[in-house]
């Protein structure tokens, strides 16, 4: 998915994304890093749930909250922000499949290089 900037790319991804997996009934969750915020969306009595976090620091991760979410066949989709990358982001301690939503640039290289340092640990 290519085009200029700004068009709505990353929402557009977000969206088609996130129905495929709501087809198949698995948890979803979408952290914005320019907002410091990420939304968990999940299956209860048929209908699907959001709920809300801050992620303001880099031990949310590790939080009873999102450890109760994070699995295997959950997805987390990161919208990074510039200058800022993946956030607070630690790939060591998420289980959840993970998109990333970033052009091919330095965002992308900086995504990298913080999931190898992370990962190295």
């Amino acid at each position: 998915l290519s085009g200029q900037s700004g068009i709505g790319k990353s929402f557009a991804f977000s969206q088609v994304y996130m129905r495929a997996a709501f087809q198949r009934k698995e948890r979803v969750a979408f952290y914005s890093v320019s907002e410091e915020t990420i939304f968990l969306f999940s299956m209860r009595d048929g209908n699907y749930q959001c709920r809300k976090a801050r992620v303001d620091r880099s031990r949310f991760w590790e939080s009873a909250g999102w450890k109760a979410f994070d699995e295997e066949s959950a997805h987390l989709i990161i919208d990074p922000a510039p200058e800022r990358g993946p956030g607070f982001f630690k790939a060591h301690l998420v289980k959840a499949f993970v998109v990333y939503l970033t052009s091919l640039n330095e965002e992308l290289k900086k995504f990298q290089d913080q999931a190898i340092k992370d990962l190295s640990y």
